[in-house]
């Protein structure tokens, strides 16, 4: 298992936001955003710029110290199983994978709340990979607005109806 706080220590922290990210958050109503297992915090810096007030939270306590100062960024050093949920319009899952955590982002997205999530399919660790079509099983409830699972990657934002 890797050592992230050392992955992290001599990080390049000026990396792009995520572009399934750039290109779906427009669907989410403004409000309350968390960033799941957010490293150093580029996609938490770019919902605070368009507005949202962002949670994010990872395990590395050196990731967390790269993520960027702004005032709608409330970033914590926290596993996924211990994390408290809220209640969010938006919610990003980006190459982290945690499956007893499909349940829990499914209830803490509001009504017409946005799910955006991408996780490897292939290439590494089979543990940290889901199958193709496994996040269209896992959100079924909501209302798949894009999949696509290419070589090493799946991808899918979903909206909460109810």
């Amino acid at each position: 298992m890797k050592d992230w706080d050392l992955v992290y220590k001599n990080w390049d922290k000026n990396m792009l936001p995520n572009t399934l990210l750039t290109r779906f958050f427009h669907l989410a109503p403004k409000g309350r955003a968390l960033d799941i297992a957010c490293g150093v915090g580029q996609n938490s810096l770019f919902l605070a710029q368009k507005g949202f007030i962002v949670e994010c939270f990872d395990k590395s306590k050196e990731a967390i110290k790269l993520v960027p100062k702004h005032p709608l960024i409330f970033p914590k050093v926290s596993d996924s199983k211990k994390f408290e949920f809220g209640k969010y319009e938006l919610i990003v899952c980006v190459n982290f994978l945690d499956r007893d955590l499909f349940k829990k982002i499914i209830s803490s997205l509001t009504f017409q709340g946005v799910l955006i999530m991408e996780l490897f399919n292939s290439k590494i660790n089979p543990a940290y990979c889901v199958d193709k079509g496994e996040l269209c099983r896992a959100f079924g409830e909501l209302e798949i607005l894009y999949y696509e699972a290419l070589d090493h990657k799946s991808k899918l934002v979903a909206k909460k109806h109810y």
